[in-house]
């Protein structure tokens, strides 16, 4: 977890990261980064960055669990007061 929480708090402070940029990562996590988390793409956000995109995200769902591992659970909400630090 507190991996995760470095790298999102990295990605957060620089707005056009580049995935090579964040370190070591596992051939897997590329590839679910990359092609998993994809999605629809759309023009529809292309004038908005990473983190104005997390923020709107937290907004619409404050208390909705964003991240889980074996130790902590952390909402929408909590995860962008820590990044905003």
């Amino acid at each position: 977890m507190d991996h995760y929480l470095e790298v999102l708090n990295s990605v957060c402070q620089k707005e056009d990261w580049i995935l090579d940029e964040l370190g070591e990562i596992t051939e897997e996590m590329e590839n679910i980064l990359l092609e998993d988390f994809k999605g629809n793409q759309t023009d529809e956000n292309l004038d908005k960055t990473f983190i104005d995109l997390f923020r709107n995200q937290a907004e619409k769902s404050k208390d909705l669990l964003a991240l889980i591992d074996s130790t902590d659970k952390i909402t929408y909400k909590n995860l962008d007061e820590i990044t905003d630090k």
